[in-house]
């Protein structure tokens, strides 16, 4: 455990050091002359370091290109020897970019696994804090790996997703002491854009695995199709699943063994009339039949016809295909004769078919509304960051400290946004794999909706204001309240957002002994009827909304949430008069208090 380790914010002695001691602190304060030209020149230097890193995660998926370019912006503004970034995986340390180090070592600590029960990586990862370390040497418990013994000073800074660390940005020099709470601030910046490269990139292989996978399920089916249609193709040539004759004259018929046995029939049954025939039928197909019954009786080419069919005690349907034509006999009439093919599996085959290239289609609708959310969301909060980057770069001389903070707030904002974009497709994600938590208790339904309104009024109190009519008894409902507060909240807010004339938003919480019932309205721009049909699909969004920022997941994620609390949720709108909500939930059992 390194015992001389320290925080950011202190020193070796144990006190605070001079200057800033958080990035908001280093950005707003100047250090006095004669080192102002050069903190602002390495302010310029960082400025032009986040933007390089920025336009590499937004040019390319890989992982390891961004991580490349951070470690080369970090050496732009902090000189280091040696630098790595590391990932935590199953209680180890993998290096996953390294820079600075011969080959033989950079040989070894790539393929080495370092214990994450080290002190500074153990406290890295449970306070999730940075870690400086003034002096290795006179840490006891320092890890010294073949070929890094020059190192004297070291920070580490840890890379967050989701508030859990899943690794570190390590920068190294051979002079003790070369590193302060400055450094620290900088890279943090940094381990920021590596936490969302690693986010992309998950994302990217996650929805490259979706397709792949997709593609082969329908190369699989289209496959067994043909080789069912060529097994097919050979039967109708060299076999007969069924035959039967009939005399006109007689009207005898008669029916192969085969045959009966695929009605369930046997020989002393002999065959079925056509009264029998017809009540094996779908009710939709009798006439039909008949008809073909009576082309069959006046035959003069033959005649293809396809049935479905249930037989007696048996509930799956299954498809034939009948053939019948004349056949002339020497010395004798005419004589009728047909064959009957089981086409069952291939009409299965067909209805698979059917359902691959459906699934496939939805997984291309779903990947187009992706890729045209992900160029407008992801693309648009980029562009504002780096404009303000390079405003920053080459206004910061000139420009009043107020106008720096609105700046460098636009940055943070948009940052905050794209990772609530990614925070929201890992969540869906998480619940379509059923990987999540289900943890119903007795929640009162109520409270829940004035605690939502609450939260939504001070976030966004210029937003249309909400009324709540609710019963004077409480509404207990079994439901997970975590869920029940995401739900409600994600109403309330879509009706708030789409309510463009700021009239007021109405919320109605009703009980009856069948269950609770939370009914939303608005008088907002509406749903059209076609887009009501899509409105729990991932990214999909209205005609009439697009000039409002969204990424279209609210609503899916609502409905899978619904369904996890066995409810059921439905949805009135129309077009310029407003849209309606209404939630139905299974009451507590009574006198459950858990």
């Amino acid at each position: 455990m390194p015992s001389q380790t320290t925080s950011p914010q202190q020193s070796l002695s144990g006190q605070s050091p001079p200057g800033p001691t958080s990035v908001a602190d280093f950005t707003r304060t100047a250090p006095e002359r004669p080192n102002l030209a050069d903190w602002q020149t390495k302010e310029l230097a960082m400025a032009s370091a986040l933007r390089d890193s920025l336009v590499a995660l937004a040019a390319s998926p890989s992982v390891e290109a961004a991580f490349s370019q951070i470690l080369d912006s970090v050496a732009s503004v902090i000189a280091y020897e040696g630098a790595t970034i590391l990932l935590f995986e199953a209680g180890q340390a993998r290096v996953a970019q390294a820079r600075g180090f011969g080959a033989e070592t950079q040989s070894i600590i790539q393929n080495a696994l370092l214990p994450t029960t080290k002190s500074h990586f153990q406290r890295l990862l449970e306070t999730q804090q940075p870690y400086l370390i003034q002096d290795t040497r006179l840490d006891p418990e320092w890890l010294f790996i073949p070929g890094t013994d020059w190192i004297r000073a070291s920070l580490g800074v840890p890379i967050v997703i989701e508030e859990r660390v899943i690794g570190l940005i390590a920068v190294d020099s051979s002079q003790p002491g070369a590193f302060d709470a400055n450094d620290v601030a900088r890279v943090q910046l940094f381990a920021r854009i590596a936490a969302l490269a690693i986010n992309n990139a998950y994302q990217n292989d996650r929805l490259a695995e979706l397709v792949e996978a997709r593609t082969l399920q329908l190369q699989q089916a289209k496959s067994s199709l043909e080789l069912k249609e060529a097994l097919l193709r050979s039967a109708q040539s060299i076999a007969h699943m069924g035959s039967w004759t009939y005399d006109p004259i007689t009207q005898r018929m008669e029916w192969s063994d085969e045959l009966l046995r695929f009605i369930a029939r046997d020989r002393d049954q002999g065959a079925p009339s056509m009264e029998e025939i017809a009540t094996m039928l779908p009710p939709e197909e009798v006439a039909a039949f008949k008809e073909v019954v009576r082309q069959i009786e006046n035959l003069q080419a033959p005649i293809e016809a396809e049935f479905s069919f249930v037989r007696p005690g048996d509930e799956e349907r299954r498809h034939i295909f009948v053939r019948a034509e004349m056949i002339a006999q020497t010395g004798a009439s005419p004589q009728m004769q047909g064959i009957v093919l089981d086409i069952t599996t291939r009409k299965q085959a067909e209805e698979a078919l059917r359902k691959a290239l459906a699934q496939e289609k939805a997984l291309n609708e779903l990947k187009s509304r992706f890729v045209a959310m992900a160029s407008h969301e992801f693309h648009n909060p980029l562009s504002i960051m780096l404009a303000n980057i390079e405003s920053l770069r080459a206004h910061w001389r000139h420009q009043s400290e107020t106008t720096t903070e609105h700046q460098l707030a636009a940055i943070q904002n948009q940052a905050s946004l794209l990772n609530d974009i990614i925070r929201r497709l890992l969540e869906l994600l998480r619940i379509q794999a059923g990987a999540v938590e289900f943890q119903p208790v007795r929640v009162e339904l109520t409270n829940i909706c004035r605690n939502v309104l609450t939260q939504l009024q001070r976030a966004a109190p210029y937003l249309p204001a909400v009324q709540m009519d609710a019963p004077a008894k409480p509404v207990w409902v079994w439901d997970d309240a975590v869920y029940l507060h995401r739900i409600v909240s994600d109403l309330v807010s879509n009706a708030q957002k789409y309510t463009l004339n700021d009239a007021p938003v109405q919320v109605t919480v009703t009980a009856t002994h069948a269950g609770a019932t939370l009914r939303i309205e608005d008088h907002g721009i509406g749903i059209a009827p076609d887009d009501l049909a899509h409105l729990y699909e991932p990214f999909y969004r209205g005609a009439n909304v697009q000039a409002i920022p969204g990424i279209g997941l609210g609503m899916a994620l609502v409905k899978h949430l619904v369904d996890l609390h066995q409810a059921d949720i439905q949805v009135d709108s129309e077009i310029g008069r407003g849209t309606c909500v209404t939630l139905q939930l299974p009451l507590a059992p009574v006198g459950d208090a858990t």
